[in-house]
C-alpha cells in the first residue's frame, strides 16, 4: 500500500508523504515516529534494530522494555511511521 502510495514521487516528495503521515498520530506516536525517522534519516550507515531501539529509548527517556510504551516496540514504532 505504501509503494503504490508513493509510486512516481520523488525522494523529497516520499519524505513529505511520510512526515504527513507521522504528525497525523499526535501525541507520543509523532514523536517516537519523529525521532525514528530522523535517526534512520541522518545516520551514517545502517542501523541494526537493537540500535535504533536504543536510540529511541535515550532520546524518550525511557528503558528500551517492550513494555516502555505500552506495548510491543517494534509494532508501535512501525505504526507510529505509518507502516
Amino acid at each position: 500500500m505504501l509503494r503504490e502510495a508513493t509510486r512516481g514521487l520523488d525522494l523529497k516528495d516520499v519524505y513529505g508523504a511520510t512526515i504527513g503521515r507521522i504528525k497525523e498520530q499526535g501525541g507520543k506516536k509523532e514523536r517516537l515516529g519523529m525521532t525514528a525517522l530522523i535517526w534512520i534519516s541522518h545516520s551514517e550507515r545502517l542501523l541494526q534494530l537493537d540500535e535504533l531501539l536504543h536510540a529511541l529509548a535515550v532520546d524518550i527517556g525511557s528503558q528500551c522494555r517492550k513494555d516502555s510504551f505500552g506495548g510491543d516496540i517494534i509494532e508501535l514504532m512501525l505504526g507510529a511511521c505509518g507502516n
